[in-house]
């Protein structure tokens, strides 16, 4: 009987397989109509005047957050910084303030709402906030190692989902008064597969789902909502990558990408394409091939470390 069951269900993933073959191929047939259709759809919005960045963390001057700050910067745009590094976030504000923008720093915990309702509101009711940028999260590597798994799960929920909701929803009811501006969230490539870190991935998949509801709610208040959902970024805390021959992109490489999809109001911007490519065709095939599939592509590429096995190493 266990036999049979096990025939059937490995037929059901085969029609499975078949099926989303199909389907791509329809999408495939269909692309040029969604196309036509998101450049009617789409709004564009004028160049950020009033921007919000959290995830100033990193001591060097080379994160997302950081560098985003840094290319936004000019005459006539004010930005408000949120970290918990004050040492970089006055860096940070020295060097937009170099470029010609007026740069706010506030030492805060995402985590803590009441702090970053206060902090969000008393900024936009002087500066009329017209980008937000929630980037700021961590993976269980950064925690110390003797943190339980419990532990780690539980730190990166709330950093990662509830520190994102904290700095998200304190300014919805504004952009939706003033039926404009743009929201962007940071999310990651992770959520596409299943072995790096769960509660990292599992987080980056709550945040990347509910940035498409959100946009979708958004946009009928002319509100635009993109999410960022990079691969490897080379960062000080990912120099590992390079050395290991991971896909990946520099910061600078990133940040054009990423202000060209806020520029466009892309729903997804996501980088860099052949680690996307992969994340997709991992996503659609059917579940009880994932293992297997895993399995294949950490074989063909034995010299790459994971970040779990890292994580047991260190």
């Amino acid at each position: 009987m266990l036999l049979l069951y096990r025939i059937l269900n490995l037929g059901g993933d085969y029609i499975v397989a078949f099926s989303t073959v199909i389907f791509s191929v329809l999408i495939l047939i269909l692309t040029p109509i969604f196309t036509l259709v998101n450049l009617i759809r789409y709004k564009t919005f004028k160049s950020p005047k009033n921007i919000v960045i959290t995830g100033m963390y990193h001591s060097a001057s080379s994160g997302i957050g950081y560098s985003l700050a840094l290319h936004y910067s000019k005459p006539g745009v004010t930005i408000s910084l949120f970290g918990r590094n004050e040492t970089n976030l006055l860096k940070c504000k020295k060097e937009c303030e170099a470029k010609g923008a007026v740069a706010e720093v506030n030492i805060a915990d995402i985590t803590d709402r009441k702090t970053m309702t206060k902090y969000l509101t008393d900024f936009d009711s002087r500066y009329p906030v017209d980008l937000l940028i929630a980037n700021a999260g961590i993976y269980e590597s950064q925690l110390p190692n003797d943190f339980s798994f419990e532990e780690k799960t539980h730190i990166l929920s709330e950093t990662n989902v509830n520190g994102m909701l904290n700095t998200v929803l304190p300014l919805l009811s504004k952009f939706e008064e003033r039926k404009g501006g743009q929201i962007c969230i940071t999310s990651s490539l992770s959520f596409y597969v299943d072995f790096f870190f769960p509660a990292y991935s599992a987080s980056k998949s709550f945040i990347t789902s509910f940035a498409f509801a959100l946009r979708k709610r958004m946009a009928e208040f002319g509100v635009g909502v993109s999410v960022i959902v990079p691969g490897f970024i080379l960062t000080p805390l990912t120099d590992s990558f390079k050395k290991q021959g991971l896909m990946y992109l520099n910061v600078d490489q990133a940040v054009k990408i990423i202000a060209n999809g806020i520029k466009y109001n892309m729903a997804q911007i996501s980088f860099p394409f052949p680690a996307l490519l992969y994340g997709i065709c991992y996503s659609i095939s059917p579940p009880n091939f994932r293992g297997a599939f895993s399995y294949l592509v950490s074989w063909a590429n034995k010299d790459i470390q994971t970040f779990d096995q890292k994580d047991k190493n260190n």
